[in-house]
């Protein structure tokens, strides 16, 4: 009796462990409290670009031996007294066991090696599927028990325990088609690169190309290089790095700053409206409420940029490849919120950030040095570098963010990244 309920209570565990990703695929949340399906869609990304097939069959094999587990769980029920012997007892509790050690292990080296945020560790899976499960799970238990104890015909004892097989296959099947999603996204993606590389290759030559062949082929795995050196995104190899650029780089930064009045003028008011602002989508960076009013989106001007914020908008001309840019907007972070730190896909990219309203208890970190925004002053930053901001005062902090191609590119890489986003040279 007290393994038939040890049993239904760790399979009770198990099954709705998974019953939660299977839920939040569904669920939509704020940035205070972020569904956890896009953090698990980040970490398979994350392991396919890193590790490639090697993340592939580690999805594989955790997914398979979670759906044996479930069919396990399954025949056990069907079989009845039969299948509470020694040895089926055993088994199942090893192979529950081992599932929930190879998926902890898998996330937390997708934590550290993939993103640099440090979601899906052991802690995460504590607070998301363990805190609230020992809740839930006794309710499976007494259900069986309950049936059990009156005298019901056995297939209807077994309903608790088929439901939670039937749902933890389900969960493990919806895994499986995310992994699968995924990895074919992941190389159409690594397609889309050779065919503009190969296109740019044949514009420049080979030489002017050596750096983005180098980055490919270390992404792809076809170098022999640590695959905790890298990123989900395009690192380009031998680009002079810092994390702190200085504005003295941007031959535009004095205009732009001469413009500074007329730009907080039409920040404030642009953000002063709840009606134009979104929420900045980046699952599980924010800590509180990060809201932006866009400028450009996909290389384009938006119409409440054009309509509300001509000065901001001429002042964006001067920068250098306008409007191809990664993002523009004029950047929110709520009072008592935090960006944790985190690090971004590629080198190739330089961040602004022009103060337009910063209260006191508020700053930013990149690397390891800490600064603080002044008001119509800019701050200049490379974010594949680890950094994170904060605003712990009662006001918003308010900047207007944008990204442009990091100087030092070449003509050929220059066309290559514009190419690849859809913009041509």
């Amino acid at each position: 009796m007290l393994w038939h309920i040890g049993r239904a209570y760790l399979y009770s565990i198990f099954a709705l462990c998974n019953s939660l990703y299977f839920r939040d695929i569904f669920r939509d949340d704020s940035n205070r409290n972020p569904p956890l399906s896009p953090l698990i869609i980040q970490a398979i990304t994350s392991m396919l670009n890193l590790y490639g097939q090697r993340g592939y069959q580690s999805f594989t094999v955790l997914l398979g031996m979670q759906a044996l587990a479930f069919a396990g769980l399954g025949l056990m029920a069907l079989g009845g007294t039969a299948a509470l012997s020694l040895p089926a007892a055993i088994g199942s509790w090893l192979l529950v066991a081992a599932t929930a050690l190879f998926s902890l292990r898998t996330w937390t080296i997708v934590s550290q090696a993939g993103f640099c945020l440090g979601l899906l560790t052991w802690t995460t899976a504590l607070r998301y599927q363990l805190r609230p499960l020992l809740l839930l799970a006794p309710i499976g238990c007494v259900a069986e028990w309950v049936l059990r104890s009156s005298g019901v015909a056995q297939w209807v004892a077994a309903l608790p325990l088929l439901l939670i097989s039937g749902l933890g296959l389900l969960c493990s099947a919806v895994l499986l088609f995310l992994v699968v999603t995924l990895a074919k996204r992941s190389r159409l993606r690594d397609e889309r690169h050779a065919q503009v590389l190969a296109k740019v290759h044949a514009e420049h030559g080979p030489d002017a190309t050596r750096r983005l062949t180098d980055s490919i082929d270390c992404r792809r795995g076809a170098l022999d290089v640590n695959p905790f050196q890298m990123r989900r995104g395009l690192m380009l190899a031998d680009l002079p790095a810092t994390a702190w650029h200085d504005p003295a780089e941007f031959p535009w930064v004095a205009a732009f700053e001469s413009a500074g009045d007329a730009i907080q003028a039409e920040a404030l008011r642009a953000c002063g409206g709840a009606s134009g602002l979104a929420a900045y989508q980046y699952p599980g960076a924010v800590q509180g409420n990060w809201n932006v009013f866009w400028l450009v989106r996909n290389n384009q001007l938006t119409p409440e940029a054009e309509a509300m914020c001509p000065a901001t908008v001429a002042a964006l001309r001067q920068v250098t490849g306008f409007p191809f840019m990664r993002e523009a907007h004029f950047s929110i972070l709520q009072p008592h919120s935090r960006i944790r730190p985190h690090c971004d896909e590629s080198n190739t990219w330089v961040t602004g950030h022009f103060g337009i309203s910063v209260p006191a208890q508020c700053g930013i970190r990149v690397g390891r040095e800490r600064r603080r925004w002044e008001e119509k002053k800019f701050l200049f930053f490379d974010t594949s570098y680890e950094h994170e901001a904060w605003n712990d005062s009662d006001s918003p902090r308010i900047v207007l963010l944008f990204d442009f191609l990091h100087p030092r590119l070449s003509t050929a890489e220059r066309d290559f990244l514009m190419q690849l986003r859809g913009k041509a040279a």
